[in-house]
């Protein structure tokens, strides 16, 4: 149950993998998008992975069917569950021949800067392989959430939203270098699978005894091989605009502090386990020293200014509350790992 999917040398190729229809009206605007760009001359095509839900599948098509995108949407139905890795992987050989990758979570809303940029940004800077832009967080239809966005959540923890970078993206800074690119909003040349490989499909939120463990960590797998081999560099654009919509389980305080806990383990595994490198300037607490020295300044800013400001009080409990998370979760990596 797919459509051959055929991309030329010219084409960017765009991968979301999808598990449930809570985001189908943002998978068919991004279609309608990419439809009209391509009428203007740009070829891009969709893969989108259908990962165990055969209903889900089988909309999709129906949708597709229609004569405006059937010439350039794949869907692709995977009768078991695999991890989000996996998916990516799936998708990429299935665009061998474009000559640019991306990837993009099934709750990220494209738009046109998004696609132009991206391009203009690789024709005029040959060293830079792969880009991450600059992601929006929405919030809809969750009072709730949108208050935990305004109020509780830091920006310097926008990653937990998978929207990072977002104080660098304040500044008037087009575009900067990374180290680790953005798995939710991220495109590479396709050499880069070429010389390197595919990602880790050991990794990718994968499942243990049936249950899903939030090791994600694929998109820095990568990233640092990119940069242990010297392909090239990393960067994020901020006109490279998309809108990732935030959904009422993902934003929740529960999920988020979930997230905050798991990413030191997310991160040590990648280093330890695949990477066999236990050097010095790998070690968690030392490569986000910059992370958290700005955290630090904030927290001073917030309560020299909270007693003219009572939300501020609010948003340094958020701090504490985050940090907690992550510190619990670096000192249980290094006990497990």
């Amino acid at each position: 149950m797919s459509n051959k999917l055929a991309c030329n040398s010219e084409s960017i190729c765009v991968i979301t993998n999808i598990l449930s229809e809570d985001f189908l009206p943002i998978i068919f605007k991004n279609m309608n998008l990419i439809h009209k760009l391509n009428l203007e001359g740009i070829n891009i095509k969709i893969v989108i992975v259908v990962i165990s839900n055969r209903s889900l599948a089988d909309k999709l098509e129906e949708f597709v069917s229609k004569q405006k995108f059937k010439d350039f949407v794949s869907i692709v139905f995977v009768p078991k569950r695999v991890n989000l890795a996996t998916g990516r992987n799936i998708g990429i050989n299935l665009c061998k021949d474009s000559k640019f990758i991306a990837f993009i979570d099934d709750d990220l809303l494209l738009t046109r800067q998004w696609i132009l940029n991206t391009l203009d940004v690789f024709r005029k800077n040959d060293n830079i392989v792969a880009l991450t832009g600059n992601a929006i967080p929405v919030v809809l239809r969750s009072i709730k959430g949108q208050i935990i966005l305004k109020y509780l959540l830091p920006r310097e923890f926008f990653w937990l939203i998978g929207c990072p970078y977002f104080s660098e993206l304040e500044t008037s800074v087009s575009m900067f270098y990374i180290d680790t690119l953005i798995g939710s909003n991220m495109i590479f040349r396709r050499e880069v699978f070429e010389k390197i490989g595919a990602f880790n499909e050991k990794l990718g939120f994968i499942t243990l005894k049936g249950k899903k463990i939030l090791i994600g960590g694929e998109d820095t797998e990568i990233s640092q091989r990119i940069i242990r081999e010297n392909l090239g560099k990393l960067a994020c654009s901020k006109r490279m605009i998309a809108f990732h919509i935030i959904g009422k389980k993902k934003i929740a305080l529960t999920a988020l502090l979930k997230r905050a806990f798991w990413y030191p383990l997310s991160y040590m595994y990648v280093q330890r386990s695949l990477l066999s490198s236990k050097r010095k300037e790998n070690s968690f607490m030392l490569r986000h020293k910059k992370f958290a020295r700005n955290l630090i300044k904030k927290i001073l800013l917030l309560i020299k200014g909270s007693v003219s400001k009572p939300s501020n009080i609010v948003l340094l409990f958020g701090i504490a509350l985050f940090s907690i998370a992550v510190l619990i979760g670096h000192f249980l990596s290094k006990l497990l790992l």
